[in-house]
């Protein structure tokens, strides 16, 4: 009787295998989707940082060249 049950419990076995590895592959691509959307901000970030440092620089040359 044990032995009737085991395909039973190995099929369902598998299935929760693939459903767990599914899901695992659908959170890996959402993780790379985010990881993505998170370097794109960085660059962003990173050019808008870089644009306001080389304007202040400017500035500042502007306004020490003109208290002199």
């Amino acid at each position: 009787m044990e032995g009737s049950l085991s395909p039973f419990c190995s099929q369902r076995a598998e299935i929760n295998i693939l459903e767990i590895n599914k899901e695992l592959h659908s959170q890996v691509a959402e993780s790379k989707q985010q990881l993505r959307d998170l370097k794109e901000n960085l660059l962003t970030s990173e050019a808008t940082a870089y644009s306001l440092a080389n304007q202040l620089q400017k500035y500042n040359k502007f306004y020490s060249s003109e208290s002199k």
